[in-house]
């Protein structure tokens, strides 16, 4: 499920696991259960969401993304501004913010594809989900 706001996008994805997370030829990959697709060249930061104020965690830039794997999606949200947003639990905030001509992407086969770049994005419906 879709669901849009004024200044972003929240993907239906709540308890859905990470089933995959790597790195090829500088691009992140992230795939998610449901065929949700996360992939970046921009950098990946993971902050401890477990902080009562998020704006005072410290990210840092995560270069192994096999530690994702089996985590528990919370949330996954794509703001309009082309950042990226996912919550997964045990207590994990990964941050994706495109910058120069740095891009993301957030696909579901056969259904939509987000794309994401420094302060724009734009989302393509293919079909609507039931």
């Amino acid at each position: 499920m879709l669901r849009e706001l004024p200044d972003r996008w929240i993907f239906g994805v709540r308890d859905s696991r990470v089933l995959r997370a790597e790195m090829h030829a500088d691009v992140h990959r992230i795939e998610l259960a449901n065929e949700f697709l996360i992939s970046t060249d921009a950098e990946v930061e993971l902050a401890d969401a477990s902080m009562t104020d998020l704006a005072h965690a410290q990210a840092t830039v995560v270069g192994d993304l096999a530690m994702l794997v089996g985590k528990e999606v919370a949330s996954l949200v794509a703001f309009k501004s082309g950042v990226v947003r996912i919550v997964l639990r045990p207590g994990y905030h990964v941050v994706i913010s495109p910058k120069g001509s740095e891009q993301t992407s957030i696909r579901q086969s056969g259904i939509f594809e987000w794309i994401g770049f420094r302060g724009n994005s734009e989302m393509a419906v293919v079909r609507d989900q039931e």
